[in-house]
């Protein structure tokens, strides 16, 4: 019962910002407001304010912020001192088609602080970068309906410049979809979505895209 009366040994904080393509930060502040072209990611139209009564949405699961800051901190006698921190930024990669973009880690970058040590201050090393790679989730690319790209982890180069590519499966189904869902074996799923127009949602195939090599 006294577990939250003391200065714990440690603690992990975060910082968030909101989920926007204006900034590699995000934006100032938080919450769909503004131009609905900063939030192409997320279905702002499924939005119900806190407190309202939202009769026309469904629920649905999505975030309006994104992880900006990650601060590790270390008891020190009686107080807590810095110990790491890790800036993070974000990109909205470009898919290549009409298919909208989405949040993309970009870069992090560690700082090693040790002011409980009393030592000098630590310059923050070169940031870890990412980039991906646009893969199609949907199977039937030829139908007038986006493919619904999104960007997967391509590359990552290291603090010290070393870079780690990976390698992705091919599109296993293409037109011969499963004949039955039940036997499916294939590198696809059947799924549900409701296309721009339509009134009913249709059934679909997916890709999954498995790494073949790193």
């Amino acid at each position: 019962g006294q577990v939250y009366t003391t200065t714990p040994a440690g603690e992990v904080s975060f910082t968030v910002n909101g989920r926007c393509d204006t900034s590699a930060t995000g934006c100032a502040t938080s919450g769909i407001s503004g131009s609905t072209s900063s939030w192409p990611d997320v279905p702002y139209d499924m939005n119900c304010a806190s407190g309202a009564s939202c009769s026309t949405q469904a629920p649905s699961f999505w975030t309006e912020y994104e992880v900006t800051g990650i601060q590790t901190q270390a008891l020190s006698g009686t107080s807590l001192a810095n110990v790491d921190n890790w800036a993070l930024t974000y990109a909205f990669p470009p898919t290549g088609d009409i298919t909208k973009q989405s949040l993309a880690l970009a870069s992090i970058t560690r700082t090693g602080q040790d002011t409980a040590g009393g030592g000098p201050s630590v310059p923050a090393l070169p940031a870890v970068a990412f980039t991906t790679k646009a893969l199609a989730n949907r199977v039937a690319v030829g139908d007038g309906y986006p493919p619904i790209t999104r960007p997967r982890l391509y590359t990552i180069t290291t603090e010290t410049g070393e870079q780690v590519t990976v390698n992705y499966s091919a599109p296993a189904c293409g037109s011969s979809t499963p004949s039955d869902d039940s036997q499916n074996t294939m590198l696809c799923y059947p799924g549900y979505w409701t296309p721009t127009g339509q009134a009913q949602p249709i059934k679909d195939y997916f890709n999954k895209y498995i790494v073949n090599s790193v």
